[in-house]
């Protein structure tokens, strides 16, 4: 893979979220690209291919690239290369489809001034077709773009984590516990033996425990996905130990006469 800097001046960055059900914006897969038409070995899979000195080019405004994602996907934003494009400004609609015959436009605008990949972020949209329309550049009529990737949110699958601190044990005082997960989380927890869901009481900050308790808690991401149900006991012991001292009677066997020694300071004059 050829080396190349993403640009990211006077153009819109999309941020690195989640949206319900999905994880964050990762690089989708393109299935199969296709063109309006192309100029000799310019062919439109050379903007896939990871090659910033390979290029798709035609020679008519309003020629296209399409790109096939195999199935519907979220999509945040495009990266996209241009040839010449620290020489030349393009022209240029990013549009996306559900069947690959109607499209929407999404981003209308001009390249900035690059040979980089460029990012251009559109609304959220779910497609399986993104389609790039150039009506010329600056210089020419010419569409030619050297690469392109397409970003879009990976469905998350992961299950968080849930951790209580301090973790379940045996104290001498009042324990304040917290729950933490691993991400983005709603917490539910029970004090009384019972299993927690959706349904229990939602954690919101630090759990007091004053007496012996059994704590059970899971958490559920925001794309639905729950952890295990976790369980800590913390037992609460506040009474001091007794101490009892048994003296033997005179005259038995374990009778040991205690010797008491006085000592007498004398003041000096």
């Amino acid at each position: 893979m050829a080396p190349f800097l993403i640009m990211l001046a006077n153009i819109d960055l999309a941020p690195l979220s989640s949206v319900d059900g999905y994880g964050e914006c990762g690089n989708l897969v393109v299935s199969n690209v296709a063109a309006s038409a192309y100029f000799k070995n310019n062919v439109p899979a050379n903007t896939i291919d990871n090659n910033l000195n390979t290029r798709w080019s035609n020679s008519a405004s309003g020629s296209w690239v399409r790109y096939d994602l195999g199935e519907n996907k979220a999509i945040c934003y495009l990266d996209i290369a241009w040839f010449k494009g620290n020489q030349r400004s393009y022209n240029f609609a990013i549009s996306t489809s559900l069947d690959g015959s109607s499209f929407t436009d999404v981003h209308t605008g001009k390249s900035g001034k690059s040979t980089s990949l460029q990012r251009y972020d559109i609304p959220d949209t779910t497609t399986r077709f993104v389609k790039i329309t150039i009506s010329g550049n600056s210089a020419n009529s010419w569409a030619e773009i050297t690469e392109v990737d397409i970003y879009g949110f990976v469905p998350d699958v992961v299950a968080p984590s849930v951790t209580a601190l301090p973790s379940g044990g045996t104290f001498n005082a009042a324990q304040s516990i917290t729950l933490v997960a691993s991400e983005p989380a709603t917490i539910y927890f029970t004090t009384d033996s019972s299993s927690p869901t959706a349904s229990s009481q939602r954690y919101t900050g630090p759990i007091s425990i004053s007496s012996t308790t059994l704590l059970n808690y899971l958490a559920i991401d925001i794309a639905g996905n729950s952890s295990p149900i976790k369980t800590e006991v913390y037992t609460i012991d506040t009474i001091l130990p007794a101490i009892q001292i048994t003296r033997p009677s005179h005259g038995s066997s374990e009778y040991v006469p205690i010797m008491t020694e006085v000592l007498v300071l004398s003041q000096l004059k």
